[in-house]
């Protein structure tokens, strides 16, 4: 599958612009892996490991065991540049960021001069927070290839964040009609349509992404979210709760479990679960949720 970049741009040059980090101006080895520009998004060179930052609250456990194959991948076939290109990656997703971007500085240009290059570097921009250059990128590796589904969800959801309603609606509602077995998608529509408050439209999609994964922590926490936004503090602790037993490093679900007791009162279940959300890999988690209207009262 080509890498899912929720990453790069707009016939920019691939000068890294990302937390400052600027990129070198030596070429890879001669024998890095250098990706034909017809290169089709989705149809990533073999052993990828990048796609993990498209999993939301991707786990240490998982990180962990993604470094150590990433390991063995070097040992045997990987090429420098895909190796350190993915091993970026998994620093990023862990909240390396020093680490990551010694990484991506390694691997340029040759992972990035095609439309997949784009997507990937728009993947990354996403996960910074940095949406509209995720956008920018995202769209850029959409006039070579329309047909990755993924690259609609990335770019719907980072319309999203900029308050961007139409664009976000429409990109979304495009990867769920192209592949509409896809439970996070079902749950990204349900998330995105809840938070400008369509809740009886959201709904549905949140039921059909867990009826399509019941064990998908991504998409309860998303029901548990739709459930904190309509005040329905019960159910949402309860898919909160689901979403940890699933995933026990899933910092949404912390999160938004901790601003729920909150409102009940419950003060102490709530400071000790947000404490553990700040703790946990991942975004600067109290900006993130505000961006999703999930805040906790002051002091806390």
């Amino acid at each position: 599958m080509v890498f899912k970049a929720y990453f790069m741009p707009l016939g920019l040059s691939l000068a890294l612009a990302i937390s400052g980090c600027t990129q070198s101006t030596q070429s890879p080895s001669s024998s890095a892996y250098s990706p034909s520009t017809q290169q089709k998004i989705g149809d990533p060179p073999s052993h990828d490991h990048c796609s993990i930052l498209e999993t939301p609250g991707t786990s240490t456990q998982k990180l962990t065991t993604a470094l150590m194959r990433l390991e063995l991948d070097r040992q045997n076939t990987v090429t420098p540049a895909a190796h350190y290109y993915n091993l970026g990656c998994i620093y990023l997703a862990r909240g390396d960021d020093d680490d990551a971007f010694k990484n991506f500085e390694a691997a340029y240009p040759s992972q990035l001069s095609n439309n997949d290059g784009q997507y990937r570097l728009g993947l990354i921009y996403w996960h910074r927070q940095n949406y509209n250059m995720a956008i920018a990128y995202i769209t850029d590796a959409m006039r070579g290839d329309v047909t990755y589904a993924p690259m609609y969800d990335i770019r719907g959801l980072a319309y999203a964040k900029n308050d961007s309603i139409e664009l976000a609606q429409a990109d979304l509602a495009k990867a769920v009609e192209m592949e509409p077995a896809n439970a996070t998608f079902q749950a990204d529509r349900c998330r995105i349509l809840a938070k400008y408050g369509a809740m009886d439209e959201a709904m549905p999609f949140c039921d059909r992404a867990i009826a399509l994964a019941p064990q998908n922590s991504y998409a309860l926490a998303t029901r548990g979210y739709v459930h904190l936004l309509a005040g329905q503090l019960e159910p949402s602790i309860a898919d909160y709760t689901a979403a940890l037993q699933a995933d026990d490093l899933n910092f949404q679900a912390f999160y938004g479990r901790g601003v729920a007791y909150a409102r009940q009162g419950k003060n102490d279940f709530a400071a000790a679960d947000l404490a553990k959300a700040r703790l946990l890999p991942g975004p600067k988690i109290d900006a993130f949720m505000a961006e999703d209207k999930v805040v906790p009262p002051d002091g806390m």
